[in-house]
């Protein structure tokens, strides 16, 4: 292995973790609220909304207390339907639990992790919920393998903002960027930020969506080719 980097940066949702596996099982187990508004047919809608949402989170247009609900909301005015405050409220309850549950793993992470833990520090970097993401990690089979996780909530910056970076580089003990290396699957989250800082990334495109002009270090199509790399 390449010990230019000594530590790593992993993004958790849809990097290690399998978001959408977790977000869809999440959004229909709500049907015990409302079942005709959270079914097969209306996810994809939803999974629209809540990515808008999140992005407009990353350029601090909304607060992540706002996104909570709001996703919601969006979803029932697209849908025309009521939705009473009270409602909201329970769904907003309701839905971080169900979404805590989902600990489902990207192909490959356990044993990318496992192998990589036995010469570099690993770290979690994640704009995802507070309580979400540590239950997740806490039931996860990669949890050996973290040294640390630095939720934005926690944190105070969001993911790109140079802030959040500086925050987790000062709070590990070593200044050098040139010492990590962030693996993500978000261009505008991860590799933005990535560069932001410069700091160099791997940037985990499965679906071969491309970086749209971004100079990344690294690209990879599957967790099993960072092992090559680095």
């Amino acid at each position: 292995m390449n010990k230019k980097y000594k530590y790593l940066l992993f993004d958790a949702d849809n990097t290690l973790f399998d978001f959408n596996a977790a977000e869809r099982r999440a959004f229909l187990a709500l049907s015990a609220l409302e079942p005709f508004v959270f079914t097969e047919e209306h996810y994809p809608l939803y999974h629209e909304i809540n990515d808008l949402m999140w992005k407009r989170l990353e350029r601090c247009e909304i607060t992540k207390e706002e996104l909570k609900s709001l996703r919601f909301r969006e979803l029932f005015k697209e849908l025309d339907r009521e939705a009473s405050k009270e409602l909201i409220s329970n769904i907003v309850e309701a839905y971080p639990r169900n979404l805590a549950l989902g600990c489902d793993l990207i192909e490959g992470a356990a044993d990318l992790l496992k192998n990589l833990s036995q010469s570099y520090k690993i770290y979690i970097i994640t704009n995802g919920l507070y309580g979400v993401q540590t239950a997740r990690l806490e039931s996860s089979e990669i949890k050996p393998y973290i040294t640390n996780m630095y939720v934005s909530e926690k944190v105070g910056y969001e993911k790109p903002s140079k802030s959040y970076f500086g925050y987790v580089l000062s709070d590990i003990g070593d200044m050098n960027t040139q010492n990590y290396l962030v693996i993500g699957d978000s261009l505008s989250s991860d590799i933005d930020g990535a560069i932001n800082a410069d700091i160099d990334c791997v940037y985990f495109d499965p679906s071969n969506v491309g970086t749209e002009g971004r100079r990344v270090t690294y690209r990879v199509s599957s967790l099993r080719e960072i092992e090559d790399l680095i």
